[in-house]
């Protein structure tokens, strides 16, 4: 069920038009709450910057990750919280 659920996110995350200039996106972590009287999992991900996401100086990298939280609505489409 979690594998299935990641994969429905992430062509999710890969269809979505507001993330077009992203990739790379990693459940970072899985949270079970209870809002409105039902449990709902809500998914934690990073993703980074098709270009411009990865800088060096020297020996040193620096990667810039972006945070968004997804979970899925009543009728188990997924959709970005905090997206109006």
């Amino acid at each position: 069920m979690v594998v299935k659920d990641a994969a429905e996110l992430y062509k999710f995350l890969e269809n979505n038009e507001e993330l077009k200039d992203f990739n790379r996106f990693n459940v970072r972590d899985m949270t079970i709450v209870k809002w409105n009287g039902k449990m709902q999992v809500v998914y934690n991900l990073t993703m980074r910057k098709k270009s411009g996401s990865t800088t060096y100086s020297g020996r040193k990298r620096t990667i810039s990750y972006y945070e968004i939280s997804a979970t899925r609505d009543d009728e188990g489409k997924f959709y970005i919280i905090g997206e109006d």
